[in-house]
């Protein structure tokens, strides 16, 4: 309140703006922009960040297909194209930033936005940091048969490790419990017995998943625990306040997206238009529910 009522001589140095990209369910997007908040006022003793949210406008075809894992080219494409222009209308409103809360998709390098960041991408420059070789990757089953992770972070030379097949279903099963229990669920020992095999095999954790955020900590891995989305924050936060161009950072960005395909001037079919209302169907699984 102090500030806002200081004396006109008083001038503010002008703030930069971060534009936010919501992803295929608000939960993460919503976790980012409380988890943001606080990292951005510890950073600068106080201060709010100027912030702009854009919800993508996903059809339920899109929707349905991420949910049932059965994501096709023509899906990626669809949903690398809304993300894409999304991105554009977000710097064409002023964003300085923009961070992509959205796990499905790698960034387009072709956006014409002085910064953009993706989830993928801020975890890689999290993890290049740390000196990271290998990752366990702790995600839905959804997630890691995307291979969204093991596509970008190896064009950084970083080895993404998976749980087995086994393993994976004692993950899926725990992340569910989580979902629709009303209270914290305690950890299973199968559950744990996943974590130590997985953890004795890299060099960090990598949580993507919020039903493991606050549950897989250091203490139980045995190893640093990354989280996607707090690299995304992290990253977020040093894009606002340090505007200086982080070369090793843009190459990063480079090299984790290159394998992508570019679509920011593609006319897609009329069937993905996003504005296509069609009525609600319930998912088939409650594990699949987009976060």
């Amino acid at each position: 309140m102090d500030q806002l009522i200081s004396p006109a001589s008083d001038q503010w140095a002008p703030q930069r703006r971060l534009g936010v990209v919501d992803g295929l369910g608000p939960h993460t997007t919503a976790r980012f922009y409380a988890m943001l908040c606080e990292n951005h006022r510890a950073l600068t003793g106080g201060s709010s960040p100027d912030v702009m949210v854009h919800s993508i406008s996903v059809q339920r075809r899109l929707m349905e297909a991420f949910s049932a894992g059965s994501f096709r080219p023509g899906h990626q494409e669809a949903l690398q194209h809304l993300v894409s222009r999304t991105c554009r209308s977000l710097a064409g409103s002023g964003a300085d930033v923009i961070a992509v809360a959205c796990n499905a998709t790698t960034i387009d390098p072709a956006i014409v936005a002085p910064t953009c960041i993706g989830m993928v991408e801020a975890t890689c420059r999290t993890l290049r940091r740390l000196n990271v070789r290998r990752v366990g990757l702790l995600a839905s089953s959804i997630m890691v048969s995307s291979a969204a992770y093991e596509r970008g972070l190896g064009e950084a030379g970083i080895t993404v490790v998976a749980p087995a097949p086994r393993d994976q279903e004692i993950v899926d099963q725990f992340i569910e419990l989580q979902q629709w229990s009303p209270t914290r669920v305690p950890v299973p020992g199968e559950f744990l017995r996943v974590i130590t095999k997985l953890g004795d095999d890299v060099d960090a954790l990598l949580l993507d998943c919020a039903e493991l955020h606050g549950v897989v900590d250091t203490e139980m891995a045995g190893k640093p625990v990354i989280d996607s989305v707090r690299a995304l924050v992290e990253e977020s936060c040093r894009a606002l306040l340090d505007p200086v161009p982080d070369t090793t950072a843009t190459a990063d960005v480079v090299r984790c997206v290159a394998a992508a395909n570019s679509v920011a001037g593609a006319r897609l079919p009329s069937r993905w238009s996003p504005s296509r209302w069609r009525p609600r169907r319930p998912l088939r699984s409650a594990s699949l529910v987009p976060r």
